[in-house]
């Protein structure tokens, strides 16, 4: 008898806990307690727009026909690339800022010496072609290129550190990019620096 009374009782305790359980579960879904409720969105689907330019150095220091020192690394574009690229790509302008020319952006590599003189001043006229390798910009749909390749062989004149390396505009010029080279690679006169700058255009 004692047990059908505490089975009563417990099975009235139980109703309840369900019965205000849904009650509060109402209330919290449709807001009626006056906060507010948050739902998240669902995550957008990822994508990448627009035009990306990597350019990677590769430069060898040569000494009486020996390779003596290498460095491999990424450059940064600078200011006056970027803004001479919008305006040429658009048609906004033919002579972007200090540039002056919407065409033959890298006919030179400079080389930033760290004394006896300090500045870009080791240099060599570029050669420049496309990328990948026998691609032409000109041709066929299935000649295009993705990017191009600027480089040059700098004669060391005197005895010092290179610091950055970059193709300029002009020989000695404004730069187009800068390849900051950490460590400085020690050069001496007569050396011969290998300078490879390759750009790929996605």
């Amino acid at each position: 008898m004692r047990n059908r009374k505490l089975l009563a009782i417990f099975g009235a305790l139980l109703a309840l806990t369900v019965f205000f359980s849904g009650m509060v579960t109402y209330k919290l879904v449709s807001g009626s307690f006056g906060g507010t409720i948050t739902r998240a969105a669902a995550a957008a689907p990822s994508h990448r727009d627009g035009v990306t330019i990597r350019g990677h150095l590769d430069l060898q220091v040569v000494r009486a026909g020996k390779v003596v020192a290498t460095w491999k690394g990424h450059n940064a574009l600078q200011p006056l690339a970027i803004n001479a690229m919008a305006g040429c790509a658009s048609g906004l302008t033919t002579a972007p800022a200090f540039v002056g020319k919407c065409s033959g952006w890298t006919p030179d590599i400079s080389l930033f010496t760290n004394g006896p003189c300090y500045g870009w001043c080791m240099g060599a006229v570029a050669t420049n072609s496309g990328l990948p390798a026998g691609c032409n910009p000109a041709g066929s749909y299935n000649q295009m290129c993705t990017g191009w390749q600027t480089s040059a062989t700098v004669d060391a004149t005197f005895d010092t550190t290179v610091s950055k390396a970059g193709a300029t505009f002009t020989a000695g010029g404004d730069t187009f990019d800068i390849v900051d080279i950490s460590p400085s690679l020690a050069v001496k006169n007569g050396d011969r620096v290998v300078t490879v700058l390759s750009f790929t255009v996605s």
